[in-house]
C-alpha cells in the first residue's frame, strides 16, 4: 500500500479504492481486489471498519489515509 501511495499520491489528494484496486492488480495480480479495498479501509483514519480490528489502532502503522 505504501509503494502505491508514494507512486501515486500527493498530500491531501483524493482517490477512489477502484483505482488502488487497478494499481494492484497490475502490480501484485495475485492480490485479491476484496483484499485491497478491505486494506484500504483499515489503513483510512477515520473508518467505521477499523473498530472491528483490535489491531489497527491510531500509532499501529496503518495510518495512511483519510476517509
Amino acid at each position: 500500500m505504501l509503494e502505491f501511495v508514494k507512486e501515486n499520491l500527493k498530500p491531501g489528494q483524493t482517490f477512489e479504492k477502484k483505482q488502488v484496486v487497478h494499481w494492484f492488480k497490475q502490480h501484485y495480480p495475485n492480490i485479491r481486489p476484496t483484499t485491497v479495498q478491505m486494506h484500504v479501509e483499515g489503513m483510512a483514519i477515520n473508518s467505521n471498519v477499523r473498530k472491528h480490528h483490535a489491531s489497527i489502532r491510531p500509532g499501529s502503522g496503518h495510518d495512511l489515509f483519510q476517509n
